[in-house]
């Protein structure tokens, strides 16, 4: 552990890594409070991001499944962008010189 460094009002304080490791010496006091997702690895740092990623992982998949599926392929949208385009154009009042 590195030694706390001075503020510039004089004060020192912990890093954050170093809050969390001290956070895990009342490991059984916040596991009853928050739950057993609020613990620490053998190495003094919190777990449960486990589950943030895997979801993260579940949204980009929903995601990408969701654009291959409903969003139209590049045929489609060349014609869908060619009907716009002519219902937009029918709609202009003629231009006079």
């Amino acid at each position: 552990m590195r030694p706390l460094e001075p503020t510039h009002d004089g004060q020192h304080r912990p890093s954050a890594a170093e809050v969390v490791r001290g956070s895990c010496q009342y490991r059984s006091g916040l596991s009853a409070i928050c739950g057993p997702d609020f613990c620490c690895n053998e190495g003094g740092i919190p777990v449960g991001d486990q589950r943030a990623y895997a979801a993260g992982i579940v949204a980009i998949l929903l995601g990408a499944v969701l654009v291959f599926f409903m969003f139209p392929k590049k045929d489609e949208e060349e014609r869908l962008l060619a009907e716009y385009h002519s219902e937009d154009t029918a709609r202009l009042p003629p231009q006079g010189s």
